[in-house]
C-alpha cells in the first residue's frame, strides 16, 4: 500500500511539473520582443500593403548611411523581411543614394532630381518606401509624383516640410518618431504594434491636421 502511494504522489508531481513547463513555454511564446526599430518596420509593412490592398510593386530608396547597427537599418531591413513573408507584395530594387561629392550636413536628403530618376527607371512599380529625408516640397515635384501613379510612403523625421508633403496628398504615410504621448499606457508591450506605439506613429494627410507644424 505504501510503495502505491508513493507511486501515485510520484506520477502528481510529475506531471504538475510537467503541466508547469507546458504552460511556461506557451506564456513565453506569447509574448513577442520587439525593438522599436524592428516593430516599425512590421507596422510599416503592414500599411503599405494596406494602401496598395495587398499586391503591386514596391522599391525602396536609402541613403548610403543606413546600416544594420542603427535604428533606419533595422527598421529597413524588418520591413524587407516582413514585406517577403507577406508574398503577396513584389518587392523591387533598393535603390541606394550614394554620399554627395563633397562632405555636407545634408547626406540624408534625397535630392528631387534622383526621386524624380527612381521614378522614370521603373514604370511597373507601385509605390516608394523612402528610407530617408524627403525632398523640398514643390507643387512641380509633387505634380509629376502624382502623374506617375506612385504611392510615396517615407520613414524620418516631421517638419514643415514633410507637412507640406502630406498635405498635397503626394505623400501617402510616413512613420515618424512620437510625438504626441502614446496611448499605450504603463504596461510593457508584447505585440509589434505596441512596440510600434511607444516609440513611433503614423502620420497621414488625414491626421496631419491635428499635429503641429514641426517639432
Amino acid at each position: 500500500m505504501k510503495s502505491k502511494n508513493i507511486v501515485g504522489t510520484t506520477i502528481f508531481l510529475i506531471t504538475v511539473i510537467v503541466v508547469f513547463i507546458v504552460w511556461r513555454q506557451l506564456f513565453s511564446q506569447s509574448v513577442v520582443k520587439f525593438r522599436p526599430s524592428d516593430a516599425a518596420g512590421e507596422v510599416l509593412a503592414d500599411e503599405v500593403s494596406r494602401l496598395l490592398g495587398g499586391k503591386g510593386e514596391v522599391v525602396v530608396v536609402a541613403p548610403a548611411t543606413v546600416s544594420a547597427n542603427n535604428a533606419n537599418g533595422e527598421c529597413l531591413a524588418s520591413f524587407v523581411a516582413a514585406l517577403q513573408h507577406r508574398g503577396t507584395i513584389k518587392l523591387g530594387a533598393t535603390v541606394t543614394i550614394p554620399h554627395p561629392p563633397t562632405p555636407t550636413l545634408n547626406w540624408n536628403v534625397l535630392q528631387p532630381e534622383q526621386l524624380l530618376d527612381v521614378m522614370d527607371k521603373d514604370s511597373g512599380v507601385n509605390a516608394l518606401v523612402i528610407f530617408t529625408t524627403l525632398p523640398s516640397y514643390s507643387t512641380a515635384l509633387a505634380d509629376k509624383l502624382k502623374a506617375h501613379s506612385l504611392t510615396l510612403v517615407a520613414v524620418g523625421g516631421y517638419d514643415g516640410n514633410v507637412r507640406r508633403w502630406l498635405e498635397s496628398h503626394a505623400l501617402a504615410l510616413t512613420v515618424v518618431p512620437r510625438i504626441t504621448p502614446s496611448v499605450a499606457g504603463a504596461f510593457a508591450p508584447k505585440t509589434a504594434r505596441e512596440w510600434f506605439d511607444s516609440e513611433y506613429q503614423l502620420v497621414t494627410p488625414e491626421n496631419v491636421g491635428s499635429l503641429p507644424n514641426s517639432y
